[in-house]
């Protein structure tokens, strides 16, 4: 499963050097009624979300059913982290 960050961490080049990373994702509480609160996953950063804002994640619709409990779309409030080293 993977994501794209927003424009607080990547640099809108061609290969950012966090593409590869992992980030470790909890929902932790919905907007719009979306559910899945509490649920957990790590992905891997793919891309620069362009539309994004600052520290906001965009997920592959695998990373958001299961961050959503099979939610269509959405905005979720989320804590997330960088796992490890690259």
């Amino acid at each position: 499963m993977i994501a794209a960050l927003g424009n607080k961490y990547m640099s809108y080049a061609y290969k950012s050097s966090l593409c590869g990373r992992k980030i470790n994702v909890t929902n932790v509480g919905a907007d719009y009624n979306v559910r899945g609160e509490g649920n957990s996953l790590i992905v891997t950063v793919a891309d620069t979300c362009a539309s994004c804002e600052g520290d906001h994640v965009d997920f592959s619709e695998a990373a958001w059913k299961k961050l959503t409990d099979g939610d269509e779309a959405g905005v979720v409030n989320l804590e997330w982290a960088f796992v490890g080293e690259k």
